[in-house]
């Protein structure tokens, strides 16, 4: 069962946000039989989420791909113009076509629809380019208010303006309270969305945490999302009983 630190009714809630990569979709089972051909690319991805840990600390940035190339490139030995193709052709290009065959988690979908149905503003707010992905697993057909590709905007999660713009898309910059943004990342989503005020629903995976960031001790201290789940229909069922939607 899902863990509910707040006991909060739900109701006043008018706006979901989420995330796109291993959020709506299971990562390990993506990546599992590519192996064969993404083996070759470890050392380069490391390098690249490297270059965003440091972008992340460096803040905006006024041409992020090309500073994303700039660190990538220094710390795989190549030129910043090498990188900057090699970045392009190993994610930009070649990573995306992968989500042809990628299906999402089992009721994702689901609860996409149910937010639709109870009239509910729903949004996307990625680091990564999330178009061909949506695409591919059927996404693109919901009336999105708004998809936010991070880095466009030179920051990325759990950067406030990455929020705060979707938050400005959602007309909901006054009540940040009404938005309830999902995510798998406890640091860049759910520490991210709580910092400008939104509720959040953290996906956690084992493969991810093994353990909450937080203990029983210093919970008062810690920054707790609204729900903790496991499974997409596990949270469409708390919204019909926590926020009154209809199934």
């Amino acid at each position: 069962m899902a863990d509910d630190p707040d006991k909060a009714e739900w109701s006043d809630l008018e706006a979901i946000t989420f995330d796109v990569d291993a959020n709506l979709y299971n990562y390990p089972r993506m990546m599992i039989p590519r192996l064969h051909r993404w083996g070759r690319y470890v050392r380069f991805l490391m390098h690249l989420t490297k270059a965003r840990q440091i972008i992340r600390k460096e803040g905006k940035q006024e041409h992020f791909r090309q500073r994303q190339a700039e660190i990538v490139g220094e710390l795989a030995g190549l030129t910043p113009d090498k990188a900057y193709a090699k970045i392009d052709k190993v994610l930009y290009n070649g990573w995306n076509q992968d989500f042809k065959t990628v299906k999402p988690y089992k009721g994702t979908h689901d609860f996409v629809k149910l937010c639709v149905k109870n009239d509910i503003k729903i949004a996307i707010i990625t680091d990564y380019p999330p178009m061909k992905k949506l695409e591919y697993m059927g996404f693109l057909d919901y009336p999105w208010v708004s998809i936010e590709e991070c880095e466009k905007s030179g920051e990325l999660k759990p950067a406030p303006a990455v929020f705060e713009a979707a938050l400005d898309k959602l007309e909901l910059r006054d009540h940040p309270e009404r938005v309830m943004h999902i995510g798998d990342h406890y640091n860049y989503d759910i520490k991210g969305s709580m910092a400008v005020g939104m509720r959040a629903a953290w996906l956690r995976r084992k493969w991810r945490f093994t353990a909450m960031p937080w203990g029983e001790e210093d919970e008062e201290k810690q920054v707790i999302p609204a729900v903790v789940f496991k499974d997409w229909r596990e949270l469409s069922d708390i919204f019909v009983e926590r926020a009154g939607w209809k199934k």
